[in-house]
């Protein structure tokens, strides 16, 4: 009877007690090889055996192989917190190595508890995002040895560009050089067509006073000054026009001849010359006359070391075109009172002689 209460202690029996005992054996089968014994009594009446209950087999706990995967995760950790710098990163590859590892032991990882798997789960999510940024990282640093390898290469296509540049540049110059001396032999040469063609050359010879020299030159007294000229040219020059001025400033002071000569431009410009629409031939003497009344103010130049200068310009036509030929002199200033009006010496300025003012096409 004491047996019989163990066993409806421990197993519960009812009437259903043989049914009971088959469920159990479809689960637990180790438990129904000790428990599950039936016998009859004397009424009939099925009853469980309690033979070996005490000896039922329970579950052991791995307490090493639990310490050894704590161990594992908590060797992950430090390892993950080393990636975590951007510099640390490892290589594509190695947290996934990681993860397959992490992922093994966790399947033998028997009887897991809770904050375990919690482990499990964010070292295996952190050798995820390490992986991901390692991908990254080595994208980026593939992307800056392209870019370096290429501003290599174009710094050395720039030496090589460079250096045909230079070698173009040199004979470009060396072309230039022979096209300049081309066209400084053509001119040269067309300059000396020029001259050997029959052509006019209206030429300035001298200017004086008109009758004898005056002793004194006076305020507001008209005074006339013959002016000479040639065409020492073979060609006959045609539409003649002239412009004579007297002027008063220091001897051989160039400042002054440059204002004279600007002042003589300005008249020039304003239509003042004298356009005698003659003919003039070569080798054929030619003189004008200019009639002058000087200011005080000329006068005071005069008497400071000062001296009278002409100036004339010709503007001509012949075969060739259009020239112009200007010409400045001025009489020799003896002393401080005395003027010889006997020698005229040319202009430091304002010599410019058959230059062209419009060719003929």
């Amino acid at each position: 009877m004491a047996d019989w209460a163990c066993c409806q202690l421990r197993l519960r029996p009812n009437k259903h007690s043989e049914t009971v005992a088959q469920d159990r054996y479809k689960r637990k089968p180790f438990i129904y090889k000790d428990i599950v014994k039936t016998k009859r009594d004397d009424d009939g009446q099925k009853k469980a055996s309690c033979e070996n209950i005490a000896g039922m087999e329970t579950p052991k706990k791995h307490t090493v192989w639990n310490i050894f995967f704590l161990a594992i995760e908590l060797a992950f950790i430090p390892l993950v917190l080393w990636w975590i710098p951007y510099q640390h990163l490892p290589r594509p590859g190695w947290a996934v190595a990681f993860i397959a590892g992490a992922a093994a032991a966790m399947s033998v990882h028997d009887k897991m508890k809770g904050w375990q798997k919690a482990i499990w789960l964010l070292v295996i999510g952190a050798f995820l995002m390490t992986e991901l940024r390692a991908i990254n990282k080595d994208r980026a640093d593939s992307d800056a040895a392209a870019l370096s390898d290429r501003q290599a290469q174009d710094l050395a296509f720039k030496g090589v560009r460079d250096s045909q540049d230079a070698d173009f540049k040199a004979t470009a110059g060396g072309l230039e050089t022979a096209i300049g001396g081309i066209q400084s032999t053509l001119r040269a040469a067309d300059t000396t067509l020029m001259q050997t063609r029959p052509h006019s050359t209206v030429r300035f010879d001298r200017f004086e006073f008109a009758g004898s020299p005056p002793k004194t030159i006076d305020t507001n007294d008209p005074y006339k000054f013959n002016y000479f000229y040639v065409n020492g040219g073979t060609e006959t020059a045609v539409d003649l026009k002239v412009l004579a001025r007297v002027y008063t400033g220091i001897s051989e002071s160039k400042e002054d001849q440059l204002k004279l000569a600007r002042q003589f431009d300005e008249d020039w410009n304003k239509g003042n010359a004298l356009e005698t629409n003659s003919v003039l031939v070569p080798d054929h003497p030619s003189f004008g006359t200019i009639e002058k009344a000087f200011t005080d103010e000329e006068i005071k130049r005069l008497n400071l070391n000062g001296t009278v200068y002409f100036l004339i310009r010709f503007e001509y036509t012949d075969e060739t075109g259009r020239w112009k030929t200007d010409s400045c002199m001025s009489f020799q200033r003896e002393s401080p009172t005395i003027i010889d009006t006997n020698i005229a010496h040319p202009c430091f300025v304002f010599q410019h002689f058959r230059y062209a003012v419009k060719r003929q096409m």
